[in-house]
């Protein structure tokens, strides 16, 4: 479904405005930079509700963290096999294991875990290296479908997909044991916080169908991974190549309260390391700068002397425009003119982001000229073409183009905007070949015109080069120091240097061991300035400066980062890291009970860990693990349990697998909710191998209750699933408590919208809290003060009628699931003020028969009288009815059952031909 919006309904069709603007496009396009403006909101401290133009009031979105009680004794019965995959049909099976707005493991029918989705991403990653496997022997056999592995694999013979449990069955031969696995997320009605945990259980359990004794073992590997005490750890980012990301990165971090885990310092906080190889080349340089030009604070530590020496990119440039005319170039047409440009045109939006005095610029005098600008041939000598580019967003209309043996094989656009921005063409592919680049203006309307300046051949990314020249010369202005050398001292041991006297009201009388050093830059004949220095070293060398760069401050640390422990250490200690210690001085403030956490997005990481005593081992090939061993120098870990099995016996063995990625920024609303629950992946898996027994009891007596019945096993099979789409990356689960619902898959399109959440029932039924918590954003926040409600949620937008309707049934729905009538009670007047809008909007005479146009689901607005609306106006009446007159408000509850009556009885006489309801436009 998509959403476009209607103006007001007096207004008429041809008020409409944006929809989601999603890149699959849906409804009218929302701009790149709107979206990105949308996004980033929070982050820069200013995010507002726009529907109401005020915050949301705190705690809102109110979410219980429950005990978890024992599991009620229950007889298992007869019950039926959930719908069952085999053969050819097990390609086309995949079940999302993860909790509620948590993200999610895809378990296929070949076994594998095909798709990871716990990286804050909606693409369909997979994770290399991850696999299940049983050793039995000296023999490793995978435990999947696979073919051409070095090691035998162990196939997947059926699947049963009863969600939420995926039971799998495996073909095992001539092997003496029968293996099963049972894979489940934990899915507890009424339990919403156990239904969110972000963990995937797989319980596998093995039966030996022999007459003699076996022992074996069961693996799970994961890529990169080490032990860390009982678990494997590993941290996999979240892009197209799985990468590492470090514990404790350069980068942005938070500050968070270590007793409710909420954001305790909202001024950007930053940390430029710059003894990295190749520190000019980091996006860290332009990052920094950023925090500085927010207000923000930069910690810069290991400064080499060479970071205020002159630097010049690692480029060449092959075309500025600088010159009086276009030289070689070849122009044809007249909509470059005789010459580069320098700046605007009369009557052209203001032209910006071009480097010197020259640049292309087509709109001369207006969009109408029309041409093309080519290069002189060269050879292609370098991996990266880069360049500014701005101006009108036409495909081979207005663009610049790469041309090699007579094809273009790299295009670039504007993005309908003046200003000029980098971009960058990877060419790794036409090295040694003969080439041009041409600019092309072929279109007439609207941004038909092309801005491009400075291009240039690079090795390493030209983008981030574009960057780093800018930003450079503003950051080394704010480190600026005045000093008659700069020389890099070592020695053997360490010293401790100590706070001044003015540090020691921020930093305390004396700095702990973490501060001891072995080498810092010494700056001979210095001459402090505005600089603050609040550490040195014992023959008065200053170590540790402060200064204010604008709204911002930097923090100056001359010597490598003081800290030499890995961030669980930072979270399980109460007493302040050092980096906590700088920080909280800049910010000027005391806290024990604060704590720093990394803000990059690829902060986080996985864990696995087991209910029995767990081996060890690492690995390059598979085949490496048909022996237990450290191998120390290999790449990648797993974690094992051995089994014992008597003859016709069986055992079970849990691997749980947690995550935790708590960086990310969804339209305003930062964060995951399970950060809010706990501070790692081991807390997560630490929380699950507890409460295992119980997570599981409830979870199979769930499954069990819904298959003991006596439906066939489709419909079965399409009720049990609805539930995961709560549980799938279509909603998310912020940190303030928010719960977002796409209308669709893939972050397609935002977010909670009425007209098609109006469908779901699952969400409500299962979990009453989430509900109520959709109500809360409908009625308490993004409410408009007449009482329209809004039909999205990301943005500003107007009501689709049956979206309208739906949320006052939808708010019925939430009070007849609530244990009192609190709920209502918070947020009856918002219902009430809804239900009038509604009536005013759509049924002004009040007969009870809705006229005028009406939006709704099908992204089209009906006209006059249908049952379609007509229906929904009547249950929304009927609802609102009964909500006034549990909260005692009578004269409301009168005026709906009124309007309730004639509708039924006039939507009945007007609409009712004797065979069918038609339709009365009006």
């Amino acid at each position: 479904m998509t959403g476009r919006s209607p103006k007001m309904l007096e207004g008429g069709d041809d008020a409409m405005r944006r929809g989601c603007g999603c890149s699959k496009g849906c409804g009218i396009d929302l701009s790149r930079r709107e979206f990105l403006q949308l996004a980033v909101a929070g982050a820069l401290g200013a995010a507002r509700v726009e529907a109401r133009g005020e915050e949301p009031p705190p705690e809102v979105w109110r979410v219980s963290r429950r005990k978890l009680p024992p599991v009620p004794p229950w007889r298992e019965g007869a019950v039926q096999t959930p719908r069952t995959y085999c053969g050819e049909n097990l390609e086309y099976v995949l079940m999302p294991i993860g909790g509620i707005g948590a993200g999610s493991v895809w378990l296929d029918g070949k076994g594998k875990l095909s798709v990871w989705q716990v990286f804050n991403n909606y693409t369909e990653e997979e994770l290399p290296h991850a696999h299940f496997a049983l050793r039995l022997g000296d023999e490793l056999y995978l435990l999947e479908t696979t073919e051409g592995a070095e090691v035998p694999a162990l196939p997947v013979t059926a699947y049963e997909g009863g969600y939420p449990i995926a039971r799998l069955h495996y073909y095992t031969g001539n092997l003496p044991v029968e293996v099963t696995l049972e894979a489940f997320n934990p899915l507890i009605p009424l339990d919403a916080f156990h239904s969110a945990l972000p963990c995937a259980i797989f319980r596998w359990t093995v039966r030996n169908r022999s007459q003699r004794r076996v022992s074996l073992s069961l693996l799970f590997t994961l890529p990169r991974s080490w032990q860390e005490g009982e678990v494997l750890q590993a941290t996999p980012g979240y892009e197209r190549y799985i990468s590492d990301a470090p514990i404790l990165p350069p980068g942005a971090y938070i500050l968070r309260d270590r007793q409710t885990w909420r954001e305790a310092a909202p001024t950007p906080l930053y940390h430029l390391m710059l003894s990295q190889p190749d520190f000019l080349l980091l996006p860290e340089i332009p990052d920094a700068m950023r925090t500085l030009e927010q207000g923000g604070i930069l910690l810069v530590t290991a400064p080499s002397p060479r970071f205020w020496q002159e630097w010049q990119p690692g480029w060449e440039v092959f075309e500025d425009f600088e010159g009086e005319s276009y030289g070689a170039w070849q122009v044809e047409g007249t909509a470059f003119g005789t010459r580069p440009h320098t700046g605007t045109t009369p009557g052209q939006q203001p032209v910006g982001g071009f480097w010197g005095r020259g640049l292309v610029n087509t709109f001369l005098p207006n969009d109408e000229p029309q041409g093309t600008l080519t290069s002189p041939p060269f050879t292609v000598r370098r991996r990266y073409i880069g360049f500014l580019i701005g101006g009108g967003a036409h495909p081979g209309e207005t663009c610049i183009n790469l041309v090699v043996d007579g094809k273009v094989v790299r295009t670039a656009t504007g993005k309908n905007n003046e200003r000029l921005e980098p971009a960058q063409w990877d060419v790794s592919e036409f090295l040694g070949k003969r080439a041009q680049i041409q600019i092309v203006d072929r279109h007439s309307g609207g941004w038909g015109h092309i801005n491009v300046d400075h291009i240039v051949f690079a090795d390493e990314p030209p983008v981030l080069l574009f960057s780093v020249v800018e930003a450079l010369p503003k950051l080394r202005e704010a480190l600026a120091l005045k000093a008659t050398a700069m020389r890099e001292t070592t020695w053997q041991g360490d010293l401790r240097p100590h706070p001044t006297e003015e540090g020691r009201r921020l930093l305390g009388e004396q700095l702990p061991d973490e501060w001891r050093v072995k080498g810092y830059l010494q700056l001979e004949g210095f001459e402090r300035g505005d600089w603050q220095v609040l550490a040195q070293m014992p023959n008065g060398d200053p170590l540790l400066l402060l200064r204010e760069v604008g709204r911002g401050k930097v923090l100056l640390y001359l010597s490598a980062p003081p800290l030499d422990r890995n961030l669980s250490w930072e979270m399980e200690h109460r007493r302040p890291s050092p980096y906590e210690r700088l920080f909280l001085a800049a910010l000027g403030i005391q806290g024990e009970e604060l704590v720093l956490q990394p803000a990059h997005p690829r902060f986080g990481g996985v864990v696995v860990q087991t209910d029995a005593k767990p081996v060890f081992s690492r690995w390059n090939r598979l085949a490496d693990l048909r022996q237990p061993g450290d191998r120390r120098s290999a790449e990648h870990g797993a974690i094992e349990v051995s089994l014992t099995l008597p003859p016709g016996r069986a055992r079970t063995a849990h691997f749980v697998l947690g995550w935790y990625y708590p960086n990310v920024q969804r339209f305003a609303h930062r964060g995951n909710l399970y950060a809010r629950w706990f501070r790692s992946a081991r807390e997560v898996t630490d929380y699950v191998v507890k409460h295992l027994d119980r997570l599981w009891g409830w979870t199979r007596l769930y499954h069990h209750t819904m298959y003991e019945s006596n439906l066939p096993p489709l419909m079965l099979d399409a009720i049990t699933s609805q539930a995961v789409i709560p549980r799938s990356p279509t909603c998310f689960w912020a940190e303030d408590g928010y719960f977002g619902g796409f209308e669709g898959s893939y972050a397609c399109c935002p977010l909670n919208c009425t007209h098609v959440w109006n469908y779901a029932q699952t969400h409500a039924r299962l979990f009453p809290e989430v509900g109520r918590n959709m109500r809360e954003s409908d009625l308490l926040v993004y409410l408009h003060p007449t009482g329209e409600t809004s039909h999205r949620q990301h943005a500003p937008h107007n009501a689709f009628i049956d979206g309208q309707c739906a949320t006052i049934c939808a708010a019925y729905r939430e009070h007849l699931t609530s244990a009192d009538d609190g709920f209502l009670r918070q947020v009856w007047s918002r219902v009430r003020r809804a239900t009038d809008w509604l009536i005013a909007a759509i049924d002004p005479d009040e007969d009870g028969v809705p006229t005028g146009h009406q939006w709704n689901t099908y992204d089209c607005a009906v006209s006059g009288a249908t049952t379609f609306i007509g229906s929904q106006y009547l249950c929304a009446l009927a609802a609102a009815e009964q909500m006034a007159l549990r909260v005692g408000d009578r004269t409301a509850a009168r005026r709906y059952r009124r309007l309730r009556e004639a509708g039924m009885r006039h939507q009945d006489a007007l609409l009712w031909n004797g065979e069918y309801y038609i339709q009365k436009p009006g």
